[in-house]
């Protein structure tokens, strides 16, 4: 291109067509500039679904040889993945554009590649990688001398540790990134770097403090005009007035919070926001609210997991992919210096004569349609083989997701787990924590050993003025243990939004009957 620019030039002074030149040199520069401008225009306004389709009718038209033109293609693409929360092909785009950078050594830019690997990382809870990345990208920033760049990866250092609640390691590494970007005027990193303060000062319930970082980091995101940032910081406020028993405030800010993240479709900022809405209407007692805010978040998340799982599938059939063209590169090589050797053989029998050449010409010639049958035989077991590994990768990626949920329930149920009431003995009630209740079954025999504790038990719910359902009546034994719904979930073996729902619905049949709560129906009725 720059050679081309030259010679143009030179032959317009030549012939006197100076301005000319000019006008020709611009178009020439300027030639791809519109459409990243477009891109970075649509992702300013945060129509990350436009500037994809932009870009993938653009991708095919960049030179393979365009290194560095190619390089901020791929970073475009990912980005864009990025706020769309499809976060396996980001990772996959940013990797491109990091191997393309290495290729280069571009130290910089791999600085900046492995700054959003790991934030990628991050998203997708693999915490060790994301710090490993983070840390490489702050000594590549550190020898560069790249002060802006080396604040954000401290800034995303203290994001993990205070997520992972080490915040003697969260507050340092706050601390040293406040400093470097307000030397560096970085106003955006900085706003998130306030953002980040406020929520350890939150974990510590520190709320005075917490709310200082969080309108600090609120004022210059509202400056920058960065409509994400403020969606985060309006709903984090919230929080802090819901715990200070500000409830307007923290209605009004939540709501705030997500009508931004609904003009800016960013699904995480509006799954936070719902999140926090169903949480307020159930504390104040607003059950119809609660329930009809807790059923946006369902859906939106089962929207996202099953998009996530698509996008994780894809991430690894593309790595499964690249082996298998590898794999098949190395065999037409190997068999491309076999058959120039079988050309020498060839000619050594012609030369021997021809009757002894056309016999081991047919010979060849035989051994050849052989060899034919043997590689398409070959070719079919390896898709058989690739169409069974990749239904084992989306078993395994199913089963992977499922497992983990099943851990993440248990640890919060152990953690989470109250004690039996003292008139009970202990012995026998920690029997029944231990048991499941997964089959009828089940059930029976669950039902069986907590007559032989709380005898009477069933009989006098019978005898209420409340008619219960039997899934009711199993509930109504957990809270008589007075379990978590954490605890629930754990025993009868679904999820804790499952519980949840179901206490809201046993509350409010509860109230037709002039009962306020479980509890209180369990003291007043069954006393």
């Amino acid at each position: 291109m720059n050679s081309l620019v030259v010679w143009t030039r030179l032959l317009c002074i030549l012939c006197g067509l100076g301005s000319l030149s000019v006008r020709v040199q611009a178009q020439l520069v300027t030639k791809e500039a519109p459409v990243l401008a477009r891109v970075e225009h649509l992702q300013t306004t945060s129509d990350h679904e436009a500037a994809l389709r932009l870009l993938r009718d653009y991708l095919p038209t960049v030179s393979p040889q365009d290194t560095l033109q190619l390089t901020e293609v791929y970073h475009h693409i990912a980005l864009s993945h990025w706020y769309l929360s499809q976060y396996y092909d980001a990772l996959r785009y940013y990797e491109k554009a990091f191997a393309l950078d290495r290729a280069l050594n571009h130290r910089r830019n791999m600085a900046l590649r492995l700054n959003n690997i790991g934030l990628v990382h991050w998203r997708l809870g693999q915490c060790d990688m994301a710090i490993e990345n983070f840390t490489a990208s702050a000594r590549m920033a550190q020898a560069e001398h790249d002060e802006r760049l080396l604040g954000v990866n401290y800034l995303n250092l203290g994001l993990l540790w205070k997520n992972q609640r080490d915040l003697p390691k969260a507050y340092a590494f706050n601390q040293q990134a406040i400093a470097l970007l307000t030397r560096t005027h970085d106003d955006k990193n900085l706003a998130n770097a306030f953002n980040n303060r406020g929520q350890t000062f939150k974990i510590e319930a520190r709320y005075d403090s917490a709310e200082y970082y969080y309108r600090a980091a609120h004022r210059l995101r509202e400056r920058l005009g960065d409509r994400e940032g403020m969606a985060t910081s309006l709903n984090n406020l919230s929080e802090i007035y819901f715990h200070t028993q500000r409830l307007p405030e923290a209605f009004d800010a939540v709501h705030y919070s997500l009508a931004l993240s609904e003009e800016i479709h960013n699904h995480l900022r509006i799954k936070e926001a719902l999140a926090n809405l169903s949480e307020y209407h159930e504390q104040t007692g607003q059950l119809d609210s609660a329930l009809y805010y807790h059923k946006a978040y369902e859906a939106l998340s089962d929207s996202l997991h099953a998009q996530t799982q698509t996008s994780e599938v894809a991430f690894y059939q593309a790595h499964l992919g690249s082996e298998l063209k590898e794999l098949k590169i190395r065999d037409l090589q190997a068999a491309q210096a076999s058959m120039q050797t079988r050309v020498w053989w060839g000619v050594a029998v012609l030369l021997g004569g021809l009757l002894a050449g056309v016999w081991v010409g047919r010979w060849r010639w035989r051994t050849v349609q052989r060899e034919r049958r043997q590689a398409e035989q070959q070719l079919v077991q390896a898709r058989q083989q690739l169409t069974a590994r990749e239904q084992e990768l989306k078993e395994y990626v199913i089963t992977l997701s499922t497992q983990r949920s099943l851990i993440h329930s248990l640890e919060e149920a152990l953690t989470q787990r109250r004690p039996a009431p003292e008139a009970v003995p202990v012995a026998e009630v920690d029997e029944l924590l231990q048991r499941k209740i997964l089959t009828d079954e089940d059930w029976e025999l669950y039902k069986a050993k907590f007559q032989s504790i709380y005898p009477g038990f069933f009989s006098q719910l019978k005898l209420s003025k409340v008619a219960f359902t039997e899934a009711e009546v199993r509930y109504m034994v957990l809270f008589k243990l007075n379990l978590t719904s954490r605890e629930m979930a754990d025993l009868l073996g679904i999820s804790p939004q499952s519980v949840r729902v179901s206490k809201l619905r046993l509350k409010k049949k509860l109230q037709r009957h002039q009962y306020d709560s479980v509890e209180t129906f369990l003291e007043e009725a069954l006393c």
